[in-house]
C-alpha cells in the first residue's frame, strides 16, 4: 500500500481562484437535504460559510457537479449574498 502524502492545503492550485462553491451539510443538520452556492475565492467562501453556518455543514466542492446534487437530490438553500 502507498503513502498519501498530504500538503499544506488541499486546495492551493485553487484556492485564489473565483468559483462558484457548493457547500453540503451533514445528516443531522436541518438542511442536511440541501446545498449552498457561494461564488468566491475558496478563502471567502468558507468565511461567509462559516459567518452564516458556523461549524455546522459538511463539505466544500468547486461545483454542484463534484457534489452530485441532482444524484442525491439536493436541494439549494438560499442565503443572503
Amino acid at each position: 500500500m502507498g503513502q498519501i502524502r498530504l500538503t499544506v492545503s488541499p486546495v492551493d492550485s485553487i484556492k485564489d481562484k473565483v468559483f462558484d462553491w457548493c457547500f453540503t451539510f451533514c445528516g443531522y443538520h436541518t438542511h442536511h437535504t440541501g446545498y449552498v452556492i457561494i461564488r468566491g475565492t475558496w478563502t471567502e467562501a468558507r468565511t461567509k460559510m462559516f459567518d452564516e453556518f458556523g461549524t455546522h455543514w459538511g463539505f466544500q466542492y468547486t461545483s454542484k457537479e463534484e457534489a452530485e446534487v441532482d444524484r442525491w437530490g439536493l436541494k439549494e438553500v438560499k442565503i443572503d449574498e
